[in-house]
Order: structure tokens, then C-alpha cells, then sequence
């Protein structure tokens, strides 16, 4: 992880035109906006905090313990927002929720991996703790969808699908 947190903050600090890497025109436009130098702005690799494990939406979402979307965003984004960091590597993971949300809200693609025969892409407990297709909507500003991306890894012949979610949407998420 540190290797591609690496990566991307080289590519980041290129001096190439922004429109020719899009990677550099984000975190530039990021560190303006956050008050942050662009190695911090371009941070792109993030998970749990250390030693946790899940977003553990799905336990709120099973025990009826919400009252609207907005928590559950909230939820996630404060489980998901630790930044692996190539410049202080062992140091553990720090807290980057105001980058992570960033970097969100000009996302135009998600991806999750189905990696186990055990839990179905529709098991609502599943979809609500790792699908962040609707966080990513909720966090742009022009309110798009953005397209989704599954990886099938559960037999030999791995396979990604663009559903784009819509049948799983509309099953769980009548208004979206």
C-alpha cells in the first residue's frame, strides 16, 4: 500500500500540465481548497483504521440504529478515511477524512470486490457496508451516479461486471 501511496504522490508532483494529468489537477485543486501540501492532497490510498476491520454499516443497518442516510455516510467516511502514508511508513495510519471526502466527490467509478461464495452481492448487509455508489453521489456535487464496478472473484474465471447497480438500487434504494 505504501508503494502505491507512493506512486501516486510521484505522479502527483510532476511538473506536467494539470490537463494532462489529471492526477496532478486534483491535488492541486485539492491542497488550495484544504490548506494542505500537495504529497498530503494527493493521498488516494485509504482503509480502516489500524487493527479495525469493515465499516460496520451493516451492524446499524440490521439493528435499525439510524435515522437517515446522512448517518450512515457518516459512519462510513469516519470507519474508511485512514490514509496509508509512504513517508511515515510503520507509523500507522493517520486520519484523513477531509482528503478521503475530497477525493470522493470528483470520483466517477467504484469498485468492490466479491471475493466469497458465503455473502451475495444483494445481501443487504453486504450492500450497505461496502458499495459506496451512493456515498460517492451523495459527496458530488453535481449528484451523479457514478459507475460501479464488481470484481466476481469467487471461482477460477475472475470476472468484472459494470452494473451500474441499477437493479440492486432500485431493489434497496427506491428513490435513487
Amino acid at each position: 500500500m505504501n508503494l502505491l501511496d507512493r506512486a501516486v504522490k510521484m505522479v502527483a508532483e510532476l511538473d506536467e500540465p494539470a490537463d494532462q494529468n489529471f492526477v496532478r489537477k486534483h491535488a492541486l485543486e485539492q491542497a488550495e481548497a484544504l490548506g494542505v501540501d500537495i504529497r498530503e492532497a494527493a493521498t488516494r490510498i485509504f482503509s480502516n483504521a489500524s487493527g479495525s476491520y469493515s465499516s460496520n454499516i451493516n451492524l446499524a443497518v440490521e439493528n435499525s440504529s439510524w435515522n437517515d442516510e446522512k448517518q450512515l455516510q457518516d459512519m462510513y467516511l469516519s470507519r474508511k478515511s485512514f490514509a496509508f502514508d509512504c513517508d511515515a511508513p510503520g507509523a500507522g495510519m493517520a486520519e484523513k477524512r477531509k482528503v478521503f471526502e475530497m477525493a470522493l466527490s470528483t470520483a466517477e467509478a467504484t469498485f468492490q470486490n466479491l471475493d466469497s461464495s458465503e455473502i451475495s452481492l444483494t445481501d443487504v448487509s453486504h450492500y450497505f457496508d461496502s458499495d459506496p455508489t451512493n456515498l460517492v453521489q451523495n459527496l458530488r456535487k453535481d449528484k451523479k451516479k457514478p459507475n460501479a464496478y464488481i470484481a466476481d472473484t469467487t471461482t477460477a474465471n475472475a470476472q468484472v461486471s459494470n452494473w451500474t447497480i441499477t437493479a440492486i438500487s432500485i431493489s434497496f434504494n427506491p428513490k435513487g
